[in-house]
């Protein structure tokens, strides 16, 4: 499916031009020219969003200044592939996200599936399991060095207390690692929320935080900061989505899709991802070893047989205010659950710092393989009027449906 889209003038607001619906038909890529010629208001930034304990201008920059961030101010993240294969990265905010999430080696994880162990907490990550931003950036086909975890938590102290979902993707961060060996100094940075972001001890008691002051703002500002990594066309994130493990008593047993945290997740990532960095487990076979395998084709790689190549999974982009319905329904009528009742508002807030970033700096928006409906492209048009409003929708030019 496909839309065949125009642009036409709109009596309100003045000399502002709307997407509009010519037609809904199965075709290919579509230019889609679209502008905005009324003054822009203002926009939710990608670069660190959060408003919550952001660093200032100066402070911010001293940072940069010592950090492997800042050894990269401009780098391949700003400026794209070298060799012109991929448009800009846009990943300015990537970086910046950096300044307070631990990325962990996919290898590391891998071995420590393959050894029976279990996520350490983020402060208690070893220095030999942490990548750095030089060695993300030297993956260079496809996405960016960047691999999401989604996933629903199994208890309230540790995600996976037994190490039984580790195990079970195991796979997927050997795989990756392996591709990796592939770009000399290369390895997959993997965002794993329990191992990424400052978390409470296993032994802290209910409704206290054992958690360092320093460590408690870092929480804030890199939550402030999750829908990049999400959300980012070209970031990968794998969508944990099969049955959940049985060998435990584990007190959280709601499966991946009535769990709201996981539902927002496949949300965001949904809205802009290119469509080979978007991984479902439940569509794997658990044999797979390489992200991609080599051919004559495509500059030596081709997505078949290999994790990149199995069905996606993704809807229509919603605006805010319809995924703020959309979340707010299910949770009312107990469809959506989340541990913490407050984590229905922060997820909103989220999408909608994702939805106006990510499709705001989007190049192409690749939505093939989704097989929508006609009901679905009009969700889809509303979303893109919806940009269109405020501004945005400069740098698209393709479609893909």
């Amino acid at each position: 499916m496909a839309l065949a889209l125009r642009t036409g003038p709109v009596e309100q607001p003045p000399q502002l031009e709307l997407l509009q619906v010519a037609e809904v038909r199965c075709s290919t890529a579509i230019p889609v020219p679209m502008h905005a010629h009324s003054a822009q208001p203002p926009s939710l930034s990608r670069a660190h969003p959060c408003a919550v304990d952001n660093p200032s201008p100066v402070c911010l920059s001293s940072f940069l200044a010592q950090s492997d961030v800042g050894s990269a101010l401009l780098s391949r993240w700003d400026h794209g592939r070298q060799d012109g294969i991929l448009s800009p990265c846009d990943g300015t905010s990537l970086k910046r996200a950096l300044l307070d999430t631990v990325m962990l080696d996919a290898e590391w994880l891998a071995d420590l599936a393959d050894t029976g162990g279990i996520f350490p907490r983020c402060q208690e990550v070893s220095d030999n399991a942490k990548v750095t931003l030089a060695e993300m950036e030297a993956i260079r086909f496809g996405g960016l060095g960047v691999l999401v975890i989604s996933y629903p938590w199994l208890s309230s102290e540790h995600p996976d207390p037994n190490g039984e979902r580790l195990r079970r993707i195991g796979f997927v961060f050997r795989a990756f690692a392996n591709s990796a060996k592939e770009f000399p100094g290369g390895r997959f940075g993997v965002f794993v929320d329990y191992c990424s972001m400052p978390q409470k001890s296993t032994t802290c008691p209910p409704g206290g935080d054992d958690r360092t002051e320093e460590d408690q703002l870092r929480f804030k500002r890199a939550l402030g900061a999750i829908n990049t990594f999400y959300g980012h066309r070209l970031t990968y994130v794998l969508l944990v989505d099969t049955a959940l493990p049985q060998g435990g008593a584990y007190c959280n047993t709601q499966v991946y899709a009535k769990r709201g945290w996981c539902v927002a997740e496949i949300a965001t990532c949904g809205l802009a991802k290119d469509r080979g960095c978007l991984i479902s487990l439940s569509a794997l076979t658990g044999n797979e070893t390489q992200l991609w395998k080599p051919s004559p084709y495509l500059n030596g790689y081709r997505h078949s047989g290999d994790i990149l190549s199995a069905p996606k999974k993704r809807g229509p982009p919603l605006t805010p205010d319809g995924f703020r319905s959309f979340m707010m329904d299910r949770i009312g009528n107990g469809t959506l659950s989340f541990t913490y009742g407050g984590d229905g508002e922060i997820v909103c807030g989220i999408y909608e710092r994702a939805f106006f970033g990510e499709l705001e700096q989007a190049h192409t928006l690749d939505y093939g393989g989704a097989a929508w409906t006609d009901n679905d492209a009009t969700v889809l048009v509303l979303a893109l009027n919806t940009l269109a409003l405020r501004g945005g929708l400069k740098k698209p030019n393709t479609f893909q449906c």
